[in-house]
């Protein structure tokens, strides 16, 4: 398997927690739980393999869980919540956020006959919805854009980049090998 050469900006780095055991740097904010930072390690070390075996190379990147607080100072200027891949650093938000809680407002404004699905799938035992799991697949899509954007493989638009990040978040046909 091909490992690309891509470096990892470790500018955004600095003052961040190290998580050791991985196959790639994990850092996080001080204060995070670390049973969270763990989950998301996991996660991202079962989409990597399973994206660096469907792909054929492995990219280089380091995983940056971040609290609010360092957040806009690593992140190209994304509010707080949504996920991003930049310079071979993929940045989570460690912590519930408003960018999850107001798609959930929104959905309640825009779309309230979409709520007992969401239930369903998302709710919470105090018969609230927690959206937490479904933005936890999102880094996945933008940890594909690692083996995308800066692999060996070109797609001619950018929409099918965008595409195929889309489909890289649906798990194999083994679903244990993907945590979610």
């Amino acid at each position: 398997m091909a490992e690309m050469s891509g470096a990892v900006s470790t500018g955004p780095h600095a003052g961040l927690e190290s998580h050791p055991g991985w196959d790639y740097p994990v850092l996080a904010s001080r204060g995070l739980d670390a049973g969270t930072v763990s989950r998301l390690a996991a996660r991202t070390a079962a989409a990597s393999r399973y994206l660096s075996a469907l792909f054929s190379y492995e990219p280089r990147f380091a995983l940056l869980v971040l609290g609010p607080e360092d957040w806009d100072s690593r992140s190209p200027g994304l509010v707080y919540g949504m996920p991003n891949y930049e310079q071979g650093n993929l940045l989570i938000a460690g912590t519930s956020n408003r960018f999850w809680e107001e798609s959930l407002e929104l959905i309640k404004a825009g779309a309230p006959d979409r709520l007992p699905g969401l239930s369903a799938v998302y709710g919470t035992g105090d018969g609230g919805i927690d959206l937490t799991p479904f933005f936890g697949l999102l880094p996945v899509h933008e940890l594909a854009h690692a083996f995308v954007n800066d692999g060996p493989l070109r797609l001619p638009r950018r929409w099918l980049d965008e595409l195929e990040c889309n489909l890289a978040m649906w798990p194999p046909k083994n679903p244990g090998s993907f945590p979610r």
